[in-house]
């Protein structure tokens, strides 16, 4: 027997692990695959990089080195692989959940190790099963046998050995892989790239992901409304000025529901420069040199990237255990959490979590390790502000409202989120002040200029620095 089972040995799982230990809870992390890492072992490449500012995925504490901002994928994965060795005598691969059931005040869980069943007891149970990201989508199109060139997924390692130069780039889908692969491609030496997509997400450059994790929070955890409307009217100069496509939703919400907010300045240095286009509409065939876009509209293409999202992966809770209702604020049932990414909607990225799961976790597992094996969870699930939810309905803006009727009731869960903010911003801005950062951001941003233009370009020839006006004003 042990305190808690963790179902799942990807970032959140590890992390949930380190804070068992941390505190003293026995606990065991089981996974299905015979290895760790979750999507980041699965479905990232030599390429791919963290989908937000370093400040939100700080996994474990460095003395030694701070991960980059936008940390790569080998960096997640070193500090993946450090936080499995430190847990190793607790890690269970390949080892499939049958089943769960509550017997009493315990669960027990049926599971498959070596093609042999086995029960486990435990106290509690922690679910750290991807909702958002199950498996990759499935897509074919009319007349696909007919297209010359090559048909590649924007996932894992297939395009590691690509060989972009000079080549005509089709990319389907707008969503962070399919941004990322866009800036493989170009950073690799494609001639151009058109993005297809159904409708145009949003693209954040990096200063103002920096700025949502620097800028200070008032005692609600909300950024003040007039850096807000400043940063986004300087965002919407920037998408001006480059030919960006602005997002169908702007400027009423920020970004549309089920789609993230993707963090890339070449994305906007490529259209200044001709690079990157964007066009919304639906693939109805394909041609021998490319795709038919609403039956009418032919783009030729050397290669065609497929980024179109992933189904979700809610349905799994219920295949194993008999509940179909859960509450807002990621509970299940007492020390039974659900703790994994979730439908993006509503306004993610001024929440306390930044848009990251990784902070949700972080606050979240205090709140577990509070509320573990203590009788005081029937009082606080009856709190005004907990609702409950269905569990293949659970969304982001479900866990931001449990995560203020928490802290509003417990005045040691809203401390330790103050702990948790005020650590996140200090070590961000200890290793990227704002005056240090938009000076390296501005020397990559030239720089970006010079190799998509494949010869150097002058300050005065590039896309604008709005952002220069943050540091004059000392920001």
């Amino acid at each position: 027997m042990v305190d808690v089972l963790i179902v799942g040995a990807g970032v959140t799982g590890l992390y949930a692990a380190k804070r068992l230990l941390e505190n003293k809870i026995s606990f065991c992390v089981v996974d299905k695959r015979d290895m760790t890492g979750g999507i980041w072992s699965l479905y990232a490449n030599s390429t791919s990089q963290v989908n937000t500012s370093e400040g939100a995925y700080r996994i474990i504490d460095k003395k030694t080195r701070s991960n980059r901002d936008h940390s790569t994928a080998r960096e997640i994965l070193e500090d993946i692989a450090r936080l499995s060795r430190n847990i190793s005598e607790n890690l269970f691969l390949k080892t499939e959940v049958d089943r769960i059931d509550k017997i009493d005040d315990f669960y027990q869980i049926s599971i498959t190790r070596n093609h042999e069943k086995h029960m486990v007891k435990s106290k509690g149970v922690i679910l750290a099963i991807n909702d958002r990201v199950g498996t990759p989508r499935k897509i074919d199109w009319e007349n696909q046998h007919t297209y010359h060139g090559n048909i590649i997924s924007g996932t894992s390692n297939v395009a590691d050995d690509f060989d972009w130069k000079n080549k005509k780039v089709a990319i389907i889908g707008m969503g962070a892989f399919a941004v990322e692969n866009a800036r493989t491609a170009l950073e690799g030496g494609a001639r151009h790239v058109t993005v297809v997509c159904r409708r145009h997400g949003t693209v954040c450059p990096k200063i103002i992901d920096y700025l949502n994790f620097a800028t200070p929070y008032d005692e609600n955890f909300k950024h003040d409304k007039k850096s807000n409307m400043r940063n986004m009217l300087l965002w919407k100069k920037l998408y001006d000025q480059s030919g960006a496509t602005q997002p169908e939703c702007w400027m009423g919400k920020i970004k549309h529901d089920g789609h993230t907010i993707s963090v890339s300045d070449i994305w906007f240095i490529g259209h200044y420069l001709k690079k990157i286009e964007t066009i919304a509409g639906t693939i109805t065939g394909m041609h021998e040199d490319g795709l038919i876009v609403d039956n009418q509209r032919r783009i030729d293409a050397d290669v065609v990237v497929i980024c179109v999202g992933f189904y979700r992966n809610a349905v799994n809770v219920k295949d194993i255990c008999d509940y179909k209702k859960m509450y807002n604020n990621n509970y299940i049932d007492k020390d039974l959490m659900y703790l994994a990414d979730a439908y993006i909607d509503d306004d993610a990225f001024n929440s306390l979590f930044g848009s990251s799961v990784l902070e949700m976790a972080k606050f979240y597992m205090d709140v577990y390790v509070y509320f573990f094996d203590n009788n005081d969870y029937y009082a606080m699930i009856e709190s005004d502000g907990i609702e409950t939810i269905s569990i293949e309905d659970r969304k982001w803006s479900h866990y931001i409202a449990g995560a203020a009727t928490l802290m509003k009731h417990y005045p040691d869960i809203h401390e330790a989120a103050g702990k948790q903010v005020s650590e996140r911003t200090h070590n961000f801005i200890e290793a990227h002040d704002l005056e240090t950062y938009i000076f390296a951001n501005k020397r990559e941003w030239i720089d970006t200029h010079s190799l998509l233009a494949g010869k150097p370009m002058k300050a005065e020839e590039c896309l604008p620095y709005v952002f220069q006006k943050l540091i004059d004003k000392k920001i």
